[in-house]
C-alpha cells in the first residue's frame, strides 16, 4: 500500500496527501496525558490560500486543548492530583530547580558563565522522567510546570505572605482556613493548586461550590474571600502572577438574605446597648471578672482583645496605652476614666509590669480564639439568663453583643457633643475608640495632616460619657 506523502507548507500547516492539517508540537511532561507528540486536526481546504485561512480556529481549539492540560481541564477527564504530601515534595524540589535555572541564566546574561557550562537546563528532562517514575505523569506535568514557569503553587506561599502581613491571630487563623478550603476544592474537583489554574472561572465555580450552593452566611463567605484575595494581591506586589486583574475582584457576596429584601438594614443590624441595658447589666453581674471587664469596655470604648491583653505596664500616668491588636489606629493612648480609677488601683496593686491587668483569663491554645473569648462566652451566658436579647424572627444571632459596650461608648460621646460638650471633636471620638479617621469626612484635612487629638481632648471626650 502506497504511504501518502506528508509535507510542511507553512505555519503549523502541513499538506498530507491531498489534503491540509494543522499540526502543533505536545510538551515533553504533557505527552502521557494527551497520548501523542503533535496534536493535529484536519482542514476542510483544497488549495494552501484556503487552508491558511481556515488553520486560525484549528489552531485556537488545539492551544486550548494544551493550556487545559496544563491546568487540569481535558474534558471528560479528571485531574488526579497528587497528595498533599506528594506535591508539597514535588512543588519544593521544583522551585529550587527553577531558581538554580535563573541564576545560571543569569550568569550567562552577565558573561559569567558560557552556554556549554549550564549544568541544569539541559537536564530538565531527564529531572522529569524521574519524578513521572516516583510520581507518576500528573506529578511530572506540575514539575516540569513549575520549573518552566508556567506554575506556581500557592500553598507554598502563606506563610511568607502571612508573616508579611502581620495579621491577628483570629485573622490569620481564618484565612489558614479559606487557603485550606480552596486547596481541598482544587483536589476534589481536580484543578492544579496553582496560581495559574486559578481563574475567574474557576474562582466563580469554587465560590458557588462552597458558599452559595450551602447557603453559607454573607459575612463568614465574603471573609473568606477577602483572605483569599490578599493571598492575590501579595503574590501579585511579589511577582508571584502576571494576572491584570485578581480573579477575587467583585467576587464578593451581598449581605441582603433571601425573603429579606423588604425589611429595614436596621432590624438585624448589630446595635448599641441602650442606657437601661447597660444599667440593668452593671448591676446584675456578679462575677467580679465580668463585672470588671464590662465597665471598663462601657468607659473606655476598647475592644475585647485590647482589654483582656492590657498588662499593667500598659497604664501609667492616667493614661491607658493600649496596644492595638486590629489596625494601626488601633494604637493609641486612651485617658483613664475617673469612674474606673478605684478599679484599676485595685487590680494593679501588687502586680509586676508585665502582669495581666484581668490575669484571672486562662492562656488560650490557639491564637484563632483570642485571650478574652471566654469573657464573650461567660457575658452572652449572662446577658440571656438577665432578659437582654434582640433578635429579629429567623435570625440565629442577637444584635447585641460585648461589643456593643464600644458601640454604646461612642453614641454616648457623639450625644454629649450633639447635647453642646466641648472640648473635643467628633474625630476626638476616632481617636479614643482607635478608628481610621481618613475614612471619615475631610479625611485628609482633619484626618492625616492634624495628627491625633491632644491628651485634653481625649479626656474631654473620655469623661463626657457618664454611665446611667
Amino acid at each position: 500500500m502506497r504511504r501518502r506523502r506528508t509535507k510542511r507548507v507553512g505555519a503549523h500547516l502541513e499538506k498530507h496527501g491531498n489534503k491540509y492539517r494543522v499540526t502543533v508540537g505536545v510538551p515533553a511532561a504533557l505527552v502521557n496525558l494527551l497520548g501523542a507528540t503533535r496534536l493535529k486536526e484536519a482542514l476542510d481546504a483544497t488549495t494552501l490560500a484556503e487552508a491558511e485561512v481556515l488553520k486560525w480556529p484549528a489552531l485556537a481549539r488545539i492551544k486550548q486543548r494544551i493550556a487545559d492540560a496544563r491546568t487540569g481541564l481535558i474534558p471528560g477527564q479528571s485531574m488526579s492530583v497528587p497528595s498533599p504530601l506528594e506535591t508539597a515534595k514535588i512543588a519544593r524540589q521544583a522551585l529550587e530547580w527553577r531558581r538554580e535555572l535563573e541564576k545560571e541564566r543569569q550568569q550567562l546574561r552577565a558573561g559569567e558563565i558560557e552556554i556549554e557550562d549550564l549544568s541544569f537546563e539541559p537536564i530538565t528532562d531527564q529531572a522529569v522522567r524521574l519524578v513521572e517514575e516516583r510520581e507518576g505523569s500528573k506529578g511530572a506535568l506540575l514539575f516540569s510546570e513549575i520549573v518552566a514557569g508556567r506554575a506556581t503553587p500557592f500553598e507554598h506561599l502563606i506563610d511568607d505572605w502571612l508573616q508579611e502581613g502581620h495579621f491577628a491571630g483570629r485573622t490569620e487563623a481564618a484565612y489558614r482556613q479559606a487557603v485550606r478550603e480552596l486547596l481541598s476544592w482544587c483536589e476534589r474537583t481536580g484543578i492544579a493548586p496553582t496560581v495559574e489554574a486559578i481563574t475567574k472561572r474557576a474562582v466563580g465555580q469554587f465560590i458557588r461550590e462552597r458558599f452559595i450552593e450551602t447557603r453559607a452566611a454573607p459575612g463568614t463567605a465574603n471573609k473568606a474571600i477577602t483572605g483569599l484575595a490578599s493571598l492575590w494581591n501579595w503574590m501579585d506586589k511579589r511577582g508571584h502572577t502576571e494576572a491584570l486583574l485578581s480573579p477575587w475582584s467583585g467576587q464578593f457576596l451581598r449581605k441582603e438574605r433571601r425573603g429579606t429584601s423588604d425589611r429595614d438594614p436596621g432590624e438585624t443590624a448589630k446595635r448599641p446597648f441602650t442606657d437601661a441595658e447597660v444599667a440593668t447589666l452593671l448591676s446584675g453581674l456578679s462575677d467580679p471578672l465580668l463585672a470588671d471587664f464590662c465597665r471598663v469596655a462601657a468607659l473606655t470604648g476598647m475592644r475585647r482583645e485590647e482589654i483582656a491583653t492590657l498588662r499593667v505596664r500598659h497604664i501609667t500616668g492616667g493614661i491607658i496605652k493600649v496596644p492595638g491588636t486590629k489596625t494601626a489606629a488601633a494604637v493609641r493612648d486612651v485617658p483613664l476614666h475617673s469612674g474606673l480609677v478605684p478599679l484599676i488601683e485595685r487590680r494593679t496593686s501588687g502586680k509586676g509590669l508585665n502582669d495581666y491587668l484581668f490575669h484571672e483569663l486562662p492562656a488560650q491554645t490557639s491564637d484563632a480564639r483570642g485571650r478574652g473569648a471566654p469573657i464573650t462566652q461567660a457575658f452572652t451566658r449572662k446577658r440571656r439568663a438577665l432578659g437582654i436579647d434582640d433578635r429579629a424572627d429567623g435570625e440565629r444571632q442577637s444584635r447585641i453583643d460585648l461589643h456593643s459596650f464600644r458601640r454604646w461608648f461612642i453614641l454616648k460621646a457623639r450625644e454629649a457633643l450633639e447635647g453642646g460638650a466641648t472640648g473635643f471633636t467628633a474625630w476626638t471620638i476616632a481617636d479614643v475608640v482607635g478608628h481610621s479617621r481618613e475614612e471619615g469626612p475631610l479625611g485628609m484635612t482633619m484626618g492625616r495632616y492634624p495628627g491625633r487629638a491632644n491628651i485634653r481632648a481625649l479626656k474631654a471626650c473620655v469623661e463626657a460619657v457618664r454611665l446611667p
